[in-house]
């Protein structure tokens, strides 16, 4: 598996291309700022994407990647739904996040458990609670997660995945 490494001196920047690369609309919230003006976030994500959910009228794209900051890594998700109308185009639809709590495994096996908040929007990234000493490596990302669309169809769906994300430096 192929995995890109974006140094990025600017969050917004940062977001933008990582959307950009996946014909996702601009970013609902920008990356957390680097703690100083020297700090760089860099942005290792999975090739791997896709819409997911399994049903004829709604789609829930996500994405994986780990941002790396002054040795310490913490989880993204980027989520976009999408809903077909009558005329069979697919349309963006807000949808919500929920349920969601994540592993991450190191290169040398160690694992690291947290969560993310709840979030509701058609297009979104979430930010996981919870960080973790970078290591050089294969790391796997498991993203527990459900879906949830509202309205004259409602739906829940587990849109859960696991990814394997390769950081090839940490500072």
């Amino acid at each position: 598996m192929m995995t890109k490494r974006y140094v990025l001196r600017s969050a917004a920047v940062a977001s933008a291309v990582l959307c950009a690369g996946l014909g996702f609309l601009p970013p609902a919230q920008a990356a957390p700022e680097a703690q100083g003006a020297a700090a760089a976030v860099a942005w290792y994500c999975n090739e791997q994407s896709g819409y997911n959910y399994p049903t004829d009228y709604y789609e829930v794209r996500t994405k994986l990647c780990l941002g790396e900051q002054l040795g310490r890594v913490k989880p993204s998700l980027t989520f976009e739904c999408k809903q077909k109308d009558w005329t069979g185009t697919w349309n963006s639809r807000e949808c919500h996040a929920t349920n969601m709590t994540f592993r991450l495994t190191a290169p040398d096996g160690t694992a690291y458990n947290g969560s993310m908040n709840d979030k509701t929007g058609n297009y979104f990234d979430i930010y996981g609670t919870t960080d973790a000493p970078c290591s050089v490596g294969t790391w796997k990302y498991e993203q527990v997660v459900t879906a949830s669309f509202t309205g004259n169809y409602p739906a829940s769906q587990d849109t859960s995945l696991s990814r394997d994300i390769s950081i090839s430096a940490c500072s």
